[in-house]
């Protein structure tokens, strides 16, 4: 910051400091101490959980027994009855030292059920639900401590329809005064692009919001990179009040062979403008304090 605007933003704070009849340092130090701890408590608060983030959960069928993919098994899908692929000699492994072929996925279920069977569906999977696209697999991972994630093959790999999940529940309503961030790790398979195009969504009332901003990064060598959506005010007009949703996997028409998911994360940070209201709340109430 230059000089005369740092002896500006002085002059301004004086100013203001008279009007409120605050002393200048204890302006300073407020606005400071106000300011710190407004970010702090709403970046607590603005962390929204996930269900299942990390693709790490999995139930024995109508239990809360957890589970586990076997070393080298995937999935036929996500959520309720959820059955292990057969061909890739895997299993469920139940921590009460039992195994099976079906689970229940917790967080995610299909999306776009009309448009996965109109693009062919996967591999000749039970279109019934929907619910069966992509995979959960234990053969790539980025979780730390963890060994799964969610994957979609491409039409390299004889899968033009992809896979597409959604949150199975509303994760918030949107709030007024938020810009909310969304963001998930993922890798293209094969030192390439992966299957693309690749999504990440966010939904109000089932309807895809458009971002203010986002992180598209082309996927290729075995890295994990993140990808990100902002959605600013204007992002979220007309949708205060409306249930939030995720959508994320490979979309329809895809090329390419293979792309991994994992990691995703959604939070709500103040705007600007509303912590400066916050702030000067909070002056306004001090000084009127005092005068009692």
């Amino acid at each position: 910051m230059s000089l005369n605007r740092t002896l500006q933003l002085g002059r301004s704070f004086n100013t203001l400091g008279r009007r409120l009849g605050v002393a200048f340092p204890v302006l300073c130090l407020a606005t400071a101490l106000i300011l710190g701890t407004a970010v702090s408590n709403e970046l607590r608060a603005g962390t929204i959980t996930v269900p299942n983030a990390d693709f790490e959960t999995l139930y024995k069928p109508g239990t809360a027994v957890t589970g586990v993919v076997s070393a080298g098994g995937w999935t036929l899908g996500v959520g309720p009855e959820c059955p292990i692929d057969s061909g890739s000699g895997g299993v469920y492994e139940f921590s009460d030292a039992s195994t099976g072929d079906f689970a229940d996925i917790a967080g995610w279920i299909g999306y776009d059920r009309q448009g996965w069977i109109d693009n062919g569906g996967s591999y000749g999977r039970d279109q019934t639900t929907g619910h069966l696209q992509g995979s959960i697999s234990s053969q790539f991972n980025h979780t730390v401590g963890g060994r799964q994630c969610y994957l979609a093959n491409g039409g390299g790999w004889g899968n033009p329809a992809g896979g597409l999940i959604v949150s199975d529940a509303p994760l918030a309503t949107v709030q007024s005064g938020l810009t909310y961030t969304l963001s998930m790790m993922a890798n293209g398979r094969d030192g390439g692009p992966g299957a693309t195009p690749f999504v990440l969504k966010l939904l109000a009332d089932g309807v895809a919001l458009t971002p203010s901003s986002s992180v598209q990064p082309v996927l290729g060598g075995g890295a994990w990179l993140e990808v990100s959506r902002t959605y600013d005010l204007a992002s979220l007009a007309g949708s205060v009040g409306k249930d939030l949703t995720i959508v994320l996997g490979v979309d329809r028409g895809c090329v390419g062979n293979q792309t991994q998911f994992d990691d995703v994360s959604l939070d709500a940070i103040p705007e600007p403008a509303t912590l400066s209201l916050l702030a000067l709340g909070s002056l306004i109430a001090v000084r009127r304090s005092k005068r009692r």
